[in-house]
């Protein structure tokens, strides 16, 4: 507990310089968005201005002249989006300089996620709208069955060619229903245990067909919808290649089979490993190894600004892979990341905020939409059967649940601001009730042992540990990704806390990908991580599953229920009566036309999570610190972030610039 005394005594300490612009943030009025036109004409209309001709960065208008690139009319789309930028207009020019802990995150993360910009659709600033994108209008039918959707005209690849929806049947039929590249068809495109049906109706419009209906499919669509160039990948496909010579070229490149060879041609993985593939993201790679990924702008990319310059301002990306997340800071403080929004905590923000002068950046503080701090219990785990049992007894998960101090866990590591409560939507969530952010949450360790004697749990060792029924020591697990420094902390007081009521935390500390995988393979009891799909209607998405609602993926509090869902029954464990329960609520929210009616069915949701505890809240909406250089720009001061909403691609990253 002195570890513990001590970083508040210098948060204390340091807290002064800076306490006042803190408080303020919870009061201040909503930031507004930048914002964003879906066509030159509708900017005319709503602003007045039109634009008269179109710009480009030099680094591109070199290329232009060796008549190496086309000219930037020829390479933007019939009606480009236009973006209004939040301060000025950009410079073009300059190097974005970032550092993160694990090629995961450079990879996937960033340059498949938070900076891709490679959506159907965009989020709104606050994260709860689809705006258009590469789609440029939609209709929905009535009944919520049909989904007919227009792609933007004259989008090119990063190597010029055309995108059209030729590359989306051929994603459709060459690869969807390929049993060797898809054994299983992702859960967004079924329903049930049928497929969903796509039509291609045009160049640029194509039609899904629903079996049933699904109100909020799009959202279902929305980051997972995979773009790929058939130009360049058919030549991997044995419908276009003879499957002997891919076979060939796959044993040449490392694999067993083409099927292999392709996924990693295609970026399959979700990691952008492959720079030869196009793309129509904003930034293409260039070069990957393994301490640093490269990427520059791609060359028709589809967004300007509101004078007519092709955007992004920025020319190039350079990601830096460190070893922790004290490197990460350390580089920040000194002034050599441009913006940096990962790997920081707020108790990491006194000193961040000291530096500032120093270090030439500011420090912001974005507010996370979602839960930063969740115990998801395993429901599947099967290598103890005692342990298995206790996990699955909501009375066991209410004692650990009761005998937290989330308050000072509130102030010690997230100063007072963050929502010390049990896992619940955010008050501001037209779901929200008190009732589900108070259960258990009290800090309660009497209640929490009488829970546990009530369970049989009443021997105990010279320790003060309490004994199982076969005499062994009280033990349980937990899962710590190592690159997330606050989540060890906060296992360091779960560990004091639960001592006091006879249960030994034993802290695994591990990677993100060693996590994964972990988790994966069903060998983990408890796993400390955060929570993002926490606003609705986000967590009545079909394509994520059942449980999505209360873990970071579905398969967290469950993995083989989670097969089990996937397989249609067919692998796994089936699920308890209340997760099928939960399922049905969850369908049948989606399905309805009626706004009302899917509130309603998502309550019958979170009242079955507050009476089995799938997952153990701790803290939620914690403002983030993020450091921005003085001279990078157009950069939001409260920005919504989440990683359902690719944060920071919802404060238009394309027109953020590096002013000289």
């Amino acid at each position: 507990m002195f570890k513990y005394l001590k970083v508040f005594s210098v948060l204390l300490l340091v807290l002064s310089l800076s306490l006042g612009f803190i408080l303020n943030v919870s009061s201040q009025e909503k930031p507004a968005g930048v914002k964003i036109y879906n066509s030159p004409s509708e900017y005319q209309k709503s602003a007045g201005k039109s634009i008269t001709k179109y710009s480009e960065s030099p680094m591109l208008s070199g290329l232009v002249k060796q008549e190496k690139l086309p000219s930037v009319e020829q390479r933007l789309p019939k009606n480009p989006v236009v973006v209004q930028p939040l301060e000025e207009i950009g410079q073009y020019g300059g190097t974005w300089y970032i550092a993160v802990t694990g090629r995961h995150y450079a990879l996937m993360s960033y340059l498949t996620g938070r900076i891709a910009d490679m959506d159907l659709f965009q989020y709104d600033f606050s994260g709860t709208r689809l705006l258009p994108n590469l789609v440029d209008r939609w209709k929905v039918s009535r009944d919520a069955k049909t989904y007919t959707i227009h792609f933007r005209e004259g989008l090119k690849w990063s190597d010029g060619e055309p995108f059209t929806t030729d590359d989306i049947m051929f994603w459709y039929k060459e690869i969807l229903t390929n049993k060797e590249l898809t054994p299983t068809p992702p859960s967004w495109m079924r329903m049930g245990d049928k497929l969903i049906e796509i039509k291609q109706i045009d160049k640029y419009t194509i039609e899904f067909d629903l079996p049933s209906p699904n109100g909020v499919f799009l959202y279902n669509i929305q980051g997972n919808f995979p773009l790929l160039p058939k130009h360049y990948l058919k030549q991997f496909h044995p419908n276009y290649t003879p499957v002997e010579k891919l076979n060939d070229m796959a044993k040449k490149a490392g694999f067993e089979a083409w099927h292999q060879l392709f996924g990693d041609k295609s970026n399959g993985s979700g990691y952008y490993t492959n720079p030869d593939c196009p793309v129509l993201r904003m930034w293409k790679v260039v070069s990957i190894t393994p301490n640093r990924v490269v990427a520059e702008r791609n060359p028709y990319y589809w967004k300007v600004d509101t004078v007519g310059n092709q955007l992004p301002y920025i020319d190039r990306l350079v990601i830096d892979i460190v070893s922790n997340a004290e490197v990460v800071k350390m580089k920040a403080m000194a002034g050599e990341l441009s913006l940096q929004t990962f790997h920081f905590s707020l108790t990491d923000y006194p000193l961040l905020k000291e530096g500032e002068k120093k270090g030439d950046y500011r420090v912001l503080l974005w507010p996370s939409t979602g839960a930063d701090a969740v115990l998801m219990i395993n429901h599947t785990y099967n290598e103890d059967p005692v342990i298995a049992r206790l996990l699955n007894d909501p009375r066991f998960k209410r004692a650990l649940s009761l005998a937290i101090n989330r308050e000072e866990i509130n102030q010690l590591y997230a100063l007072g601001l963050g929502r010390a409560t049990q896992y619940s939507p955010a008050v501001t969530d037209p779901v929200y009730e008190k009732r589900y952010s108070e259960a258990y949450a009290k800090f309660d360790p009497a209640s929490a042992n009488k829970l546990l004697d009530s369970i049989g749990l009443t021997k105990r060792d010279r320790d003060g540990y309490r004994l199982r029924p076969d005499g062994k020591r009280l033990a349980i697990s937990v899962l710590v990704a190592t690159d997330w420094p606050m989540h060890s902390d906060i296992c360091e007081m779960l560990k004091s806390y639960w001592k006091d009521i006879g249960i030994e935390l034993l802290i695994q500390p591990t990677s993100f990908e060693l996590r994964s995988q972990r988790v994966a393979a069903n060998s983990y009891q408890i796993v400390i991580w955060k929570i993002d799909v926490l606003f609705y209607p986000h967590y009545i998405n079909l394509a994520r599953g059942a449980m999505s609602a209360f873990s970071e993926g579905p398969e967290a509090v469950g993995p083989l229920w989670r097969d089990w869902e996937v397989s249609g029954g067919k692998s796994g464990v089936k699920p308890s009566a209340d997760w099928l329960k939960v399922k049905e609520y969850m369908e049948k929210s989606a399905a309805s036309p009626s706004e009302r009616e899917r509130i309603l069915y998502a309550k019958k949701m979170w009242d079955l999570y507050t009476k089995n505890l799938w997952s153990i809240g701790i803290l939620q909406q914690l403002p983030i610190p993020i450091v921005v250089k003085n001279n990078f720009r157009n950069v939001p001061d409260g920005l919504p972030n989440s990683w359902t909403i690719r944060t920071p691609v919802n404060g238009a990253v394309e027109q953020f610039f590096i002013k000289q």
